[in-house]
Protein backbone atom coordinates (compact mmCIF):
# COMPACT_ATOMS: atom_id res chain seq x y z
CA UNK A 1 0.00 0.00 0.00
CA UNK A 2 1.30 3.63 -0.30
CA UNK A 3 2.68 5.13 2.88
CA UNK A 4 0.18 7.73 5.04
CA UNK A 5 3.18 10.23 4.58
CA UNK A 6 3.51 9.49 0.81
CA UNK A 7 2.65 13.21 -1.56
CA UNK A 8 1.25 12.20 -4.75
CA UNK A 9 3.38 13.76 -7.52
CA UNK A 10 2.74 14.38 -11.31
CA UNK A 11 4.41 14.70 -14.41
CA UNK A 12 4.47 18.65 -13.79
CA UNK A 13 5.88 18.45 -10.07
CA UNK A 14 9.38 19.86 -9.46
CA UNK A 15 11.54 17.71 -6.45
CA UNK A 16 14.50 20.17 -5.08
CA UNK A 17 17.62 18.36 -4.14
CA UNK A 18 19.93 20.01 -1.21
CA UNK A 19 22.80 17.33 -1.90
CA UNK A 20 23.51 14.43 -3.83
CA UNK A 21 20.74 11.64 -4.22
CA UNK A 22 20.41 8.36 -4.90
CA UNK A 23 16.36 7.99 -6.22
CA UNK A 24 14.52 4.91 -6.05
CA UNK A 25 11.03 5.46 -7.66
CA UNK A 26 7.93 3.08 -8.31
CA UNK A 27 4.42 4.12 -9.76
CA UNK A 28 1.11 2.61 -7.76
CA UNK A 29 -0.93 2.17 -10.05
CA UNK A 30 -4.12 1.25 -7.72
CA UNK A 31 -3.44 -2.24 -7.13
CA UNK A 32 0.49 -2.80 -7.75
CA UNK A 33 3.75 -1.42 -7.55
CA UNK A 34 5.70 -0.58 -11.25
CA UNK A 35 9.43 -2.16 -11.35
CA UNK A 36 11.87 0.02 -9.73
CA UNK A 37 13.65 2.55 -11.28
CA UNK A 38 16.75 4.31 -10.01
CA UNK A 39 19.23 7.00 -10.65
CA UNK A 40 22.09 8.84 -9.14
CA UNK A 41 21.48 12.87 -9.18
CA UNK A 42 24.43 14.67 -8.28
CA UNK A 43 24.44 18.29 -7.14
CA UNK A 44 26.60 21.27 -7.70
CA UNK A 45 30.14 21.15 -8.55
CA UNK A 46 32.67 18.93 -6.55
CA UNK A 47 36.14 19.75 -6.34
CA UNK A 48 39.57 17.79 -7.01
CA UNK A 49 40.25 15.80 -4.14
CA UNK A 50 43.66 17.34 -3.19
CA UNK A 51 42.27 17.65 0.09
CA UNK A 52 41.50 13.68 0.64
CA UNK A 53 42.91 12.33 3.50
CA UNK A 54 43.41 8.73 5.25
CA UNK A 55 42.01 8.72 8.55
CA UNK A 56 41.92 5.62 9.98
CA UNK A 57 44.21 2.21 9.52
CA UNK A 58 42.84 -1.11 10.17
CA UNK A 59 45.71 -2.80 9.51
CA UNK A 60 46.01 -5.97 11.77
CA UNK A 61 42.50 -6.66 13.20
CA UNK A 62 41.10 -8.69 16.45
CA UNK A 63 40.92 -12.30 15.54
CA UNK A 64 37.41 -13.38 13.87
CA UNK A 65 34.43 -14.13 16.15
CA UNK A 66 32.92 -17.72 16.55
CA UNK A 67 29.93 -16.15 14.53
CA UNK A 68 31.92 -15.25 12.44
CA UNK A 69 34.44 -18.20 12.20
CA UNK A 70 30.71 -20.14 11.46
CA UNK A 71 30.38 -18.22 8.11
CA UNK A 72 33.87 -18.95 7.38
CA UNK A 73 35.30 -15.34 7.83
CA UNK A 74 38.26 -17.40 10.01
CA UNK A 75 41.00 -14.96 9.01
CA UNK A 76 41.67 -11.73 10.74
CA UNK A 77 43.17 -10.06 7.79
CA UNK A 78 40.04 -10.27 6.19
CA UNK A 79 38.39 -7.23 8.29
CA UNK A 80 40.97 -4.62 7.48
CA UNK A 81 40.01 -1.57 6.09
CA UNK A 82 41.46 1.81 5.30
CA UNK A 83 39.34 5.08 5.88
CA UNK A 84 39.48 8.30 4.13
CA UNK A 85 38.26 11.71 4.94
CA UNK A 86 37.11 14.79 3.23
CA UNK A 87 38.04 17.44 6.10
CA UNK A 88 37.02 20.83 3.91
CA UNK A 89 33.36 22.37 3.42
CA UNK A 90 33.69 21.26 0.03
CA UNK A 91 32.02 18.32 -2.17
CA UNK A 92 35.54 16.31 -3.85
CA UNK A 93 35.21 14.41 -7.06
CA UNK A 94 37.12 11.63 -6.13
CA UNK A 95 37.05 9.85 -10.00
CA UNK A 96 40.69 10.53 -10.18
CA UNK A 97 41.65 9.20 -6.34
CA UNK A 98 43.39 6.49 -6.62
CA UNK A 99 45.02 4.20 -3.64
CA UNK A 100 48.53 2.55 -5.28
CA UNK A 101 50.97 -0.01 -4.59
CA UNK A 102 54.61 0.85 -5.10
CA UNK A 103 58.07 -0.61 -5.22
CA UNK A 104 59.85 -0.68 -1.93
CA UNK A 105 62.90 -1.91 -2.59
CA UNK A 106 61.79 -4.80 -5.14
CA UNK A 107 58.43 -5.44 -2.99
CA UNK A 108 55.18 -4.43 -3.87
CA UNK A 109 53.77 -2.41 -0.39
CA UNK A 110 50.44 -0.90 0.04
CA UNK A 111 47.01 -1.40 -1.89
CA UNK A 112 45.56 -0.49 -5.11
CA UNK A 113 41.79 0.98 -5.77
CA UNK A 114 40.25 2.80 -8.30
CA UNK A 115 37.75 5.24 -6.78
CA UNK A 116 37.03 6.10 -10.42
CA UNK A 117 35.22 2.96 -10.79
CA UNK A 118 34.05 2.54 -7.31
CA UNK A 119 30.21 2.71 -5.73
CA UNK A 120 31.27 5.88 -4.07
CA UNK A 121 32.79 9.02 -6.54
CA UNK A 122 32.08 12.03 -4.36
CA UNK A 123 32.61 12.98 -1.30
CA UNK A 124 30.24 15.68 0.62
CA UNK A 125 31.89 17.97 3.68
CA UNK A 126 33.18 15.88 6.62
CA UNK A 127 31.99 12.83 5.24
CA UNK A 128 33.94 9.08 5.52
CA UNK A 129 34.59 6.52 2.65
CA UNK A 130 35.84 3.05 3.67
CA UNK A 131 38.27 0.83 1.40
CA UNK A 132 38.38 -3.16 2.72
CA UNK A 133 39.90 -6.25 2.53
CA UNK A 134 36.96 -8.31 1.61
CA UNK A 135 33.64 -7.01 1.61
CA UNK A 136 32.04 -9.78 2.63
CA UNK A 137 33.77 -10.01 5.88
CA UNK A 138 33.57 -5.94 6.37
CA UNK A 139 30.06 -6.20 6.25
CA UNK A 140 29.79 -9.16 8.17
CA UNK A 141 31.41 -7.23 10.99
CA UNK A 142 30.00 -3.66 10.27
CA UNK A 143 26.70 -3.95 8.94
CA UNK A 144 25.61 -0.22 9.79
CA UNK A 145 28.25 1.23 7.33
CA UNK A 146 26.90 2.70 4.86
CA UNK A 147 29.70 4.43 2.77
CA UNK A 148 31.71 1.37 1.56
CA UNK A 149 33.70 2.16 -1.65
CA UNK A 150 34.51 -0.92 -2.17
CA UNK A 151 37.28 -4.08 -1.90
CA UNK A 152 41.05 -3.25 -3.12
CA UNK A 153 44.17 -5.23 -4.53
CA UNK A 154 46.92 -5.95 -2.25
CA UNK A 155 46.47 -5.99 1.94
CA UNK A 156 48.26 -3.61 4.84
CA UNK A 157 51.54 -5.12 6.45
CA UNK A 158 50.90 -6.54 9.86
CA UNK A 159 54.14 -4.75 10.75
CA UNK A 160 53.74 -1.61 9.17
CA UNK A 161 54.62 -0.16 5.58
CA UNK A 162 53.66 2.47 3.25
CA UNK A 163 50.44 4.02 1.42
CA UNK A 164 49.78 5.83 -1.41
CA UNK A 165 47.15 8.09 -2.28
CA UNK A 166 47.49 9.51 -6.03
CA UNK A 167 44.99 11.92 -7.77
CA UNK A 168 45.91 10.76 -11.44
CA UNK A 169 50.22 11.42 -11.33
CA UNK A 170 49.96 13.36 -8.56
CA UNK A 171 51.14 12.46 -5.11
CA UNK A 172 48.21 13.47 -2.70
CA UNK A 173 49.82 11.55 0.34
CA UNK A 174 52.43 8.96 1.04
CA UNK A 175 53.74 8.01 4.29
CA UNK A 176 54.23 4.52 6.44
CA UNK A 177 52.78 3.40 9.81
CA UNK A 178 54.13 0.87 11.89
CA UNK A 179 53.02 -1.67 14.53
CA UNK A 180 55.40 -0.35 17.17
CA UNK A 181 53.73 2.58 17.79
CA UNK A 182 50.64 1.94 19.62
CA UNK A 183 50.12 -2.43 20.84
CA UNK A 184 46.34 -1.76 20.83
CA UNK A 185 46.47 -1.66 17.27
CA UNK A 186 48.45 -4.89 16.32
CA UNK A 187 45.93 -7.71 16.79
CA UNK A 188 44.53 -5.93 20.18
CA UNK A 189 41.11 -5.35 18.11
CA UNK A 190 41.63 -1.43 17.92
CA UNK A 191 42.70 0.34 14.53
CA UNK A 192 44.58 3.65 13.86
CA UNK A 193 42.81 7.07 13.94
CA UNK A 194 44.27 10.38 13.03
CA UNK A 195 44.15 13.14 15.28
CA UNK A 196 43.72 15.67 13.18
CA UNK A 197 42.56 14.77 9.39
CA UNK A 198 42.69 18.70 8.39
CA UNK A 199 46.60 19.13 9.52
CA UNK A 200 48.46 20.94 6.52
CA UNK A 201 51.23 19.24 7.36
CA UNK A 202 51.68 16.13 5.30
CA UNK A 203 54.44 15.07 7.25
CA UNK A 204 52.91 14.18 10.45
CA UNK A 205 51.02 11.70 9.08
CA UNK A 206 54.25 9.31 9.30
CA UNK A 207 54.38 10.14 13.18
CA UNK A 208 53.33 7.92 15.88
CA UNK A 209 52.22 11.54 17.97
CA UNK A 210 49.63 11.67 15.27
CA UNK A 211 47.81 8.86 15.87
CA UNK A 212 45.81 7.37 18.14
CA UNK A 213 44.20 3.69 18.87
CA UNK A 214 40.24 3.74 18.03
CA UNK A 215 38.62 3.73 21.46
CA UNK A 216 36.14 1.84 19.70
CA UNK A 217 37.10 -2.53 19.60
CA UNK A 218 37.41 -2.78 15.82
CA UNK A 219 37.78 1.02 15.16
CA UNK A 220 34.87 3.66 13.23
CA UNK A 221 35.08 2.90 9.74
CA UNK A 222 32.89 5.68 8.02
CA UNK A 223 31.80 7.27 11.04
CA UNK A 224 33.29 9.31 14.49
CA UNK A 225 33.02 7.60 17.57
CA UNK A 226 30.45 10.32 18.69
CA UNK A 227 27.83 9.39 15.94
CA UNK A 228 28.26 6.10 16.80
CA UNK A 229 26.24 6.34 19.84
CA UNK A 230 23.11 8.04 18.04
CA UNK A 231 21.34 4.55 17.66
CA UNK A 232 18.72 6.15 15.68
CA UNK A 233 19.85 8.29 13.50
CA UNK A 234 18.74 12.12 15.17
CA UNK A 235 21.78 13.48 15.62
CA UNK A 236 21.69 13.30 19.95
CA UNK A 237 22.51 10.64 21.69
CA UNK A 238 19.85 10.36 24.45
CA UNK A 239 17.14 8.19 26.57
CA UNK A 240 15.29 7.04 23.00
CA UNK A 241 18.90 5.45 21.96
CA UNK A 242 19.10 3.35 25.42
CA UNK A 243 15.73 2.43 25.07
CA UNK A 244 16.00 1.61 21.86
CA UNK A 245 19.30 -1.00 22.71
CA UNK A 246 17.79 -2.46 25.96
CA UNK A 247 14.42 -2.54 24.27
CA UNK A 248 16.56 -5.63 21.56
CA UNK A 249 17.09 -7.59 25.03
CA UNK A 250 20.41 -8.64 24.74
CA UNK A 251 21.70 -6.77 28.07
CA UNK A 252 23.99 -9.21 29.51
CA UNK A 253 21.84 -11.93 27.96
CA UNK A 254 25.19 -14.58 28.01
CA UNK A 255 24.82 -15.24 24.67
CA UNK A 256 28.54 -14.69 23.08
CA UNK A 257 29.06 -12.10 20.12
CA UNK A 258 25.19 -12.35 19.48
CA UNK A 259 24.72 -8.47 19.36
CA UNK A 260 25.29 -5.53 17.12
CA UNK A 261 25.82 -1.96 17.36
CA UNK A 262 21.89 -0.94 17.13
CA UNK A 263 21.68 -3.63 20.03
CA UNK A 264 23.94 -1.63 22.05
CA UNK A 265 27.49 -2.83 21.17
CA UNK A 266 28.87 0.76 20.99
CA UNK A 267 32.07 -0.76 21.81
CA UNK A 268 31.86 -3.56 19.28
CA UNK A 269 32.94 -6.24 20.86
CA UNK A 270 29.83 -8.75 20.38
CA UNK A 271 28.19 -8.11 23.41
CA UNK A 272 26.01 -5.59 25.24
CA UNK A 273 26.98 -5.16 28.54
CA UNK A 274 28.16 -2.21 31.36
CA UNK A 275 31.01 -1.82 29.55
CA UNK A 276 29.55 -0.15 26.58
CA UNK A 277 26.87 2.24 29.13
CA UNK A 278 30.53 3.09 30.39
CA UNK A 279 32.35 3.88 27.53
CA UNK A 280 29.35 5.74 25.78
CA UNK A 281 28.58 8.24 29.17
CA UNK A 282 32.28 8.47 29.41
CA UNK A 283 32.73 10.51 25.46
CA UNK A 284 30.45 12.98 27.90
CA UNK A 285 27.87 13.40 24.74
CA UNK A 286 24.48 12.47 26.23
CA UNK A 287 21.74 14.93 26.19
CA UNK A 288 19.22 14.32 29.25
Amino acid sequence: SVNAKAKTLTSETIVTLEADTHLKARVWTGESWSALTEAMFEVGVAVEPTALRISEIHFNPGQPTSAEMVVGFDNNDDFEFLELMNPTEQTLDLALAQLVRVDDNGVQVGVDFDFGSSDIRRLGPGERVVVVEDLDAFRCRYPETLAVAGQWKGGLGNGGEQLTLRMGNQTLQQFAYSDEWYPATDGGGHSLEINDPASPDLATWGQAASWTPSSFVHGTPGRSAVATIDVNRDGIFNSEDLAAVFAAGEYDDDISGNSTFFEGDWNLDGEFDSEDLVFAFQLGIYTP
